[in-house]
């Protein structure tokens, strides 16, 4: 007869931080921008620097912690998207 193996654990899934949200507005942090846009970070800083990328911005409850406002990549997106 042969032994049955026993089936590999499963893993309790980590939850994914939800990224805080501010007077209604979604905010996003670096690895989330880097996501969604497939850019690099440092691309992402360069573009910010030349002014063609939306500034991230602190948040008053992290010190420390920047984060990008959702509508405004979103639209940033639409627009590589459309030219």
């Amino acid at each position: 007869m042969k032994k049955k193996t026993p089936a590999p654990a499963q893993r309790a899934a980590t939850p994914v931080p939800q990224p805080p949200s501010y007077g209604g507005q979604q905010l996003l942090s670096i690895r989330q921008v880097v996501e969604i846009t497939a850019l690099s970070r440092s691309t992402i800083y360069e573009l910010i620097t030349k002014g063609k990328f939306p500034k991230a911005r602190p948040y008053r409850d992290v010190p420390g912690r920047k984060y990008f406002d959702a509508v405004e990549v979103g639209a940033w997106v639409d627009r590589q998207l459309d030219s």
